[in-house]
């Protein structure tokens, strides 16, 4: 029969395990943590242990080995639920410190092999009751133990060299607190009688198992605390994810509308100035060709003709810069080439078009369209005008660094006899293109060698611009 003090720990022990296993145990059904699982796990055994303890309290022998009479054999029952919580502690324990991720370490082949051994000794033990090997018996008896005590402290030796942690030091002063509590308890037995404040060494052990516990519940504890912080902080930075990316957002439609606005104000103002004024300039003429003094003149209805054909050209081109399903670098390509076969037919020059690289998805929005259209148009128009060319050469490349087009004629180019001239029929031209490659981030170069080349370079970055570039 154990001390009566024996018998008021062990039942005080058990209600305190028992309840610490209810109480994880749903906490493991909300949160359905692996750690929570083993944990629950090891607190169960612990619990039958000491409930099969109580149970055999008043037959001493049942706690060596235990007869069944049908099977007519012994079974040890009393190392078999001690064994079998050992089993559930390293299990737990090695899931706690991650001994199972500790691969090609001396712990993590500790840890694989701590389970096996343990599971080959509880059928030895069955097997010891029912045989007469003492030799055996008391080698394996102390190898066994000192193979579980030399797994106890280089896991907690290697663990806690890398792992600077409460919760580890928790789990580490549970592991302490059972492993003292089983020296002591060997203590009490081997050199003081089995007895120490009329506690049995039983009793002994099952308070290191209720410290253990404590530390274990206090580690659980903390890391569940450090989760939650873990969680305030990750959802925290997510909300100010969101809040930049929010800002962005905005930061693009505001760009977008903005966009939207210079590009009507663009439209507006070349309605204003190119139709407007040119609608009338013609009404202008018209009303001069009625008037009898005047006179019905041909070459003034030419210039009417000239004049309207211009506007309807402006318009076209307005209409084109307008209409999404040309935002593409071919349409665009396209609608060049169209424009400058326009002027081929108008003048007779004999003219070359040569095109490389063009990709058909490449996405141009119309405010750039435009923009490097009236490049084109300019640097066409000024050949036309001034040049006296009689060939023409076009060529546009597309590369990953950004589109390059050349205009090459075998005029006299801007090599006019009278430079003063030649800055004031040609400056207004040269500046607006300037103005326009400026705009685009892009170069303009002018090369005089048998005629004039005007090569006009614009980068990816502002030929895929979304937000549209403003137009001078």
């Amino acid at each position: 029969m154990p001390t009566t003090a024996t018998l008021h720990i062990v039942i005080f022990c058990f209600g305190a395990v028992s309840l610490a296993a209810i109480y994880h145990t749903i906490l493991y059904i909300h949160r359905r943590d692996p750690i929570l699982k083993y944990y629950c796990i090891y607190l169960s055994s612990l619990a039958m242990y000491m409930a099969y303890r109580l149970w055999m309290t008043g037959n001493n022998n049942a706690f060596v080995e235990y007869y069944f009479p049908s099977l007519q054999v012994n079974f040890a029952l009393d190392a078999t639920f001690m064994w079998l919580t050992y089993i559930a502690y390293i299990a737990f324990w090695g899931r706690a410190f991650m001994l199972h991720e500790a691969k090609g370490m001396l712990i993590h082949g500790f840890y694989r092999s701590a389970i096996p051994v343990l599971a080959g000794y509880i059928i030895w033990e069955n097997i010891a009751v029912n045989i007469e090997a003492p030799f055996v018996e008391i080698c394996l008896y102390i190898g066994v133990r000192l193979f579980v005590c030399c797994f106890g402290v280089i896991a907690m030796i290697s663990v806690l060299q890398k792992r600077r942690s409460f919760y580890y030091y928790y789990l580490a002063g549970g592991t302490i607190a059972m492993v003292s509590a089983g020296l002591f308890s060997t203590y009490v037995q081997q050199v003081l009688h089995s007895r120490l404040l009329d506690i049995s060494p039983f009793g002994w052990m099952m308070f290191g198992y209720f410290i253990d516990v404590i530390f274990f519940s206090a580690a659980i504890g903390y890391r569940l605390k450090e989760e939650s912080v873990e969680r305030m902080t990750a959802l925290k930075k997510i909300i100010s994810q969101q809040e930049i990316i929010q800002r962005q957002e905005i930061e693009k439609i505001e760009a977008a509308y903005r966009a939207k606005e210079q590009e009507r104000a663009r439209i507006s103002g070349e309605l204003h100035d190119d139709l407007g004024g040119g609608l009338s300039t013609i009404r202008l003429m018209t009303e001069m060709a009625r008037d009898a003094t005047f006179g019905l003149n041909g070459a003034y209805l030419e210039k009417i003709s000239a004049r309207t054909k211009e506007l309807m050209q402006n318009m076209n081109e307005i209409i084109w810069s307008l209409n999404n399903s040309n935002d593409t670098l071919q349409s665009m390509i396209s609608y060049i080439r169209q424009y400058a076969a326009n002027i081929r037919e108008s003048t007779g020059w004999e003219m070359m078009f040569e095109q490389s690289g063009i990709a058909y998805d490449h996405i141009v929005t119309g405010t750039v369209r435009r923009h490097i259209f009236l490049l084109v148009k300019e640097a066409l128009n000024n050949v036309l005008k001034h040049a006296h060319a009689t060939k023409l050469a076009m060529r546009i490349s597309h590369e990953e660094h950004g589109i390059s087009i050349s205009i090459s004629d075998n005029g006299v180019g801007m090599l006019l006899p009278d430079p003063v001239d030649t800055m004031k029929r040609q400056g207004n031209g040269l500046n607006n293109m300037r103005e326009r490659i400026k705009a685009l981030n892009g170069a303009m170069h002018i090369l005089h060698k048998n005629g004039t080349t005007v090569v006009f370079h614009i980068p990816s970055g502002s030929l895929y611009n979304k937000s549209g570039i403003e137009i001078p």
